[in-house]
């Protein structure tokens, strides 16, 4: 039967006839789409079914947030922390200490020596995984009253000017600086240094925008910027030597 007669027979079938070769031309077709399907499925309901599995994370980032306004921590407090953690193996194998973050609500709390208690809810974590630990499980802490004060602007130098040249006069602009910072840190504070400034050398004026660094912790400055200072060189002032006078006889 050449093609020509096969298309005819094909035409004249009966419907249920072409209908199931129908279906067995798409079954051919598609055989491969349906395993990759199955396959498919296979892989995720073996995810499914994983075991679940602790994992302990080291370093996990603690911040404190919603701190009442003119209040501000003053104590040394850790900047991580370290959770256990339960889930799917493949899920919390995959997870790093960078991907999660606890945040410790700070907004009920006034000044003083004061307890956060860290719970589950405060970690920022995946669905289906569950926070079985932290450590530490508490941070105590100082809430201070900010303080604002201003204080002078003091230079530093370092190295010595040429043979023969001496520093005249130094000036500053600002020479003064408002800093804020826990009450107990800025009270004992009368000023605040520039950065080391080199003479080693010079022979003449010169002028130089520098910063400003501060010698406590948790001191700052209330606006951050530059502090242009002058300083005057010139020779030497020669100072003649007195002689005494000759005792009569």
């Amino acid at each position: 039967m050449n093609w020509k007669s096969a298309a005819a027979a094909a035409k004249n079938a009966h419907p249920l006839e072409r209908s199931w070769d129908w279906v067995r031309r798409n079954a051919r077709e598609n055989g491969r789409l349906t395993l990759m399907s199955l396959g498919v499925a296979f892989l995720v309901f073996i995810v499914s079914r994983q075991p679940d599995r602790d994992i302990m994370l080291v370093g996990v980032p603690l911040e404190f947030t919603n701190i009442p306004a003119g209040l501000e921590i003053s104590s040394e407090v850790p900047s991580a922390v370290n959770l256990r953690l339960r889930g799917p193996r493949d899920l919390v194998q995959g997870i790093t200490a960078n991907e999660l973050e606890v945040k410790a609500d700070m907004s009920s709390k006034t000044a003083g020596e004061r307890v956060i208690q860290l719970k589950e809810t405060d970690v920022l974590h995946p669905d289906k995984v569950q926070v079985r630990r932290i450590e530490p499980g508490k941070v105590e802490l100082k809430l201070e009253p900010t303080l604002r004060k201003t204080v002078s602007v003091e230079p530093q130098f370092e190295g010595t000017l040429a043979d023969g040249f001496e520093r005249l006069g130094t000036r500053l602009e600002p020479s003064t600086v408002e800093i804020e910072g826990p009450e107990s840190r800025v009270t004992g504070v009368t000023k605040i240094f520039t950065e080391t400034i080199q003479l080693s050398g010079r022979q003449s004026s010169f002028q130089i925008q520098i910063d400003l660094e501060t010698s406590r912790e948790h001191v700052r400055l209330s606006r951050a910027g530059l502090v242009q200072v002058s300083i005057e060189v010139g020779p030497k002032k020669n100072i003649e030597p007195v002689d005494n006078p000759k005792a009569t006889p």
